[in-house]
């Protein structure tokens, strides 16, 4: 059965939907223990290998639970914000600017970049995407645009721009 998890900020939490909307679970609370959470962020499944990823800004972590919701481990990193999941790779973004690491799904650092624009990190809203190039996608809230990246870290272009 299919599910969605969705990380509460207010109440420290991960709370599970059914695919219909229905309300099935939550788990967590403030703390920085096994399930507990501070500043959960982004969510990320891996159904494949059993596997829930939640980011947490203030814990400077990222906790990972079975799919029954159990505490596995946890890795640290400075600030993880959001995380996407590739075919091969996690896909974290992390610390005060706009930093993503690369990590391969046995946990082992594959590569780490910086998204910068004309030398100056992009200042972004702590959520990116991926499109099907694995190309990343992320806002800049001071400049109201879109920037894409290659998955090195090079600008490809920008779209979208301040309503005066």
């Amino acid at each position: 059965q299919h599910k969605v998890y969705v990380t509460q900020l207010a109440s420290s939490s991960l709370n599970v939907y059914s695919t219909e909307g229905k309300f099935l679970q939550s788990i967590g609370c403030q703390g920085n223990g096994e399930l507990e959470f501070s500043f959960p962020m982004g969510v990320a499944v891996l159904a494949e290998f059993d596997r829930i990823y939640v980011c947490e800004w203030k814990n400077n972590r990222i906790q990972c639970l079975d799919l029954c919701l159990n505490f596995d481990f946890h890795f640290r990193l400075s600030r993880p914000q959001d995380i996407k999941l590739t075919p091969h790779e996690i896909v974290v973004l992390y610390g005060e600017h706009a930093n993503i690491i690369f990590y391969s799904y046995s946990h082992q650092l594959i590569r780490e970049i910086s998204i910068l624009v004309n030398d100056s990190p992009v200042n972004n809203s702590g959520f990116f995407c991926l499109d099907r190039e694995n190309n990343i996608l992320m806002t800049d809230i001071s400049a109201h645009c879109v920037f894409v990246f290659s998955n090195t870290g090079q600008l490809i272009h920008k779209f979208g721009k301040r309503e005066e």
